[in-house]
């Protein structure tokens, strides 16, 4: 359901209903999961046209994801943003990795301690996804403290998430430079 047409959110888009939108994502439960619905739809539709109203759209997702009063609601937006990220297209992708999603995606793959959530997998697969928007995401990944997360996710997670966990992991190392994994030891 965290998904619309095209046609409706370009009509959002051209209505513009970000604010409204932004409003009705920190209301109920009800309310917000359909808000979500069309940030994450107009972040797939607009992110190819209209770089500030997408960004405004990921923006605000990413902004519920982490302050709304419902945890369920704060969950919902993290998923939307992971699905954003595996395939809301380069312009989304980069738009996702330089709002500073992936410090938010490790913390909450963290603080979901179930080998087997929905979630964790779901935010590995975003960050495995991201990892090649750029340096800059190795090194957000890093400074999070998520290497020492992904090896063990790949050790003792679920299939789905260890292989999300391993290709991120290879990918750093194959194009993180001289040591990619330099500020995980000084944690």
């Amino acid at each position: 359901a965290l998904d619309a047409s095209a046609d409706d959110a370009k009509a959002m888009d051209r209505a513009g209903a970000l604010p409204l939108l932004d409003r009705l994502a920190n209301g109920a439960s009800g309310q917000a999961a359909l808000a979500i619905s069309a940030l994450c739809a107009l972040s797939k539709t607009i992110g190819q046209s209209s770089g500030g109203q997408a960004t405004a759209a990921t923006e605000t997702l990413l902004r519920v994801a982490q302050r709304a009063s419902s945890q369920s609601v704060r969950q919902e937006a993290l998923i939307a943003l992971c699905g954003l990220a595996a395939d809301g297209g380069d312009e989304v992708q980069a738009q996702l990795a330089a709002s500073g999603l992936v410090p938010v995606l490790i913390a909450a793959a963290r603080q979901d301690p179930s080998a087997a959530s929905p979630m964790r997998e779901a935010a590995f697969h975003a960050v495995h996804q991201l990892l090649p928007i750029g340096d800059n995401v190795m090194a957000a990944v890093s400074e999070a403290g998520g290497v020492p997360l992904l090896l063990d996710t790949v050790k003792e997670g679920d299939e789905g998430a260890a292989e999300h966990c391993a290709a991120a992991l290879a990918h750093m190392a194959v194009h993180g430079g001289d040591d990619p994994f330099a500020n995980d030891r000084t944690q």
